[in-house]
């Protein structure tokens, strides 16, 4: 259990002080890139995948996080991993006509989704509130949950983008889904990068057959049933892999 209690004096503080070294430094990335005139796509994209390798190298060496942690149970997580990926290929549809800019710009959004956004939620937050569990509960489901809901919330932010609403709740649905599977991964693996991946490569596929990351799930029956089956496998592969901690203590 240890593994995940942060070992660094004033977490909580020098936490806050690497939040505001990440946001001055946004700034400084966003300047440097707009000098570049990288245009209004790929700039925050490439700006995302900064401040992402910015909070993980501040985890890593300011707060001595493991975020990469020598890997456990590598061949179970693994397959967790492809399972949960395979399940998410079901519902791209037709492959689209193969662009240089699309491949790029896919590669791109995979790449910010798996490092921005792993490094934040499944990064210090996720030691922050195993720290805090609360008496009588597990660590680790309440860990995963509450990352878990955290990650999915995040996606309401796309109601900015004038997406729409329904798709918009559908999209915190399924994302609170992953979350839950991606937290599950990492503590169960003890290495970041299964998350990473997962979240990357899945982000990556799903932008290059929808052409944009904007969700548009639900148009007919069989998406509802993808939808669905989505969800409950990333729900049970996370909880599986939950049971195999809490029932052997391999921490």
């Amino acid at each position: 259990m240890s593994f995940f209690i942060p070992k660094t004096k004033h977490f909580g503080l020098k936490l806050l002080g690497m939040f505001i070294i990440s946001a001055v430094l946004t700034i400084v990335y966003i300047y440097f890139l707009d000098y570049l005139n990288l245009g209004f796509i790929v700039m925050p994209l490439v700006a995302e995948i900064l401040l992402g390798l910015t909070i993980m190298i501040l985890s890593q060496v300011w707060l001595k996080l493991p975020l990469f942690g020598k890997v456990i149970n590598w061949k179970q997580g693994t397959v967790a991993m492809l399972v949960m990926l395979i399940v998410c290929f079901t519902d791209f549809g037709a492959l689209p006509e193969f662009s240089n800019k699309l491949l790029m710009l896919a590669l791109l959004h995979g790449a910010a989704a798996g490092i921005f956004e792993e490094a934040l939620v499944r990064g210090p937050l996720l030691f922050l509130v195993f720290k805090h569990t609360p008496k009588n509960l597990s660590p680790y489901w309440w860990t995963a949950i509450v990352t878990a809901l955290f990650f999915g919330c995040m996606h309401l932010q796309n109601l900015s983008a004038n997406q729409d609403l329904v798709q918009t709740l559908i999209q915190v649905g399924y994302a609170t889904a992953l979350g839950f599977g991606a937290a599950a991964l990492y503590l169960f693996t003890h290495n970041l990068g299964f998350s990473v991946l997962l979240h990357g490569i899945s982000d990556c596929v799903s932008y290059y057959f929808a052409g944009n990351s904007t969700s548009y799930a639900g148009d007919n029956w069989l998406d509802w049933v993808l939808l669905a089956l989505m969800v409950c496998t990333q729900l049970a592969v996370g909880a599986y892999l939950l049971k195999q901690i809490t029932s052997t203590q391999k921490v």
